[in-house]
């Protein structure tokens, strides 16, 4: 008669060693995650820095040659992300914190966003005129673009982003 234990024991001795491998990655996966929150804090430090030396550069240049400059002088860097390690550098208090570069980034646009809105005395579009505005573009997007090339899974969501809509404009359409 054969032991009905031994297939306990082979499957202890399996999960044992599957538990043993779950947790020596974990511990990869920690450390990695570590080394990238440190490595993406010194991105942070860096794009500050960069920020300065370019805007030392930017004070030595003529007026309105600084992208010609730079283009000639750092060709790899990206005059639009120049401008964003400019930003950085400026914004330092506000974004010294952050853990990412993306996300000082975001907290500068913020920061900037909130200031043209507050300065700004242009009054705002009244909401229903700009649903308007934008409905309007889409559709005129979708005309452009026919949804025949559009997979079913995109189909089936723009449907259910449109049938709240469809209902508020046609009311007499749909009966309960």
């Amino acid at each position: 008669m054969a032991d009905i234990t031994e297939p306990i024991q082979v499957i202890t001795r399996e999960l044992i060693a599957i538990a043993h491998e779950v947790n020596a990655r974990e511990a990869n996966i920690t450390t990695l995650r570590s080394n990238a929150e440190d490595s993406a804090s010194s991105a942070v430090l860096e794009a500050k820095l960069q920020g300065q030396a370019l805007i030392k550069a930017k004070s030595l240049v003529p007026h309105g040659q600084f992208e010609d400059w730079l283009r000639a002088h750092c060709p790899n860097v990206h005059p639009r992300m120049a401008r964003r390690y400019i930003v950085v550098a400026k914004k330092w208090a506000l974004c010294q914190d952050s853990n990412s570069l993306r996300a000082a980034l975001m907290i500068c646009e913020r920061s900037s966003a909130s200031q043209h809105h507050s300065e700004s005395t242009k009054p705002k579009t009244p909401d229903f005129l700009q649903s308007l505005y934008l409905f309007t573009r889409a559709t005129k997007y979708v005309r452009t673009h026919p949804l025949d090339e559009c997979p079913e899974a995109t189909l089936a969501e723009l449907r259910r982003e449109l049938l709240p809509v469809v209902r508020k404009l046609f009311p007499g359409l749909f009966t309960a």
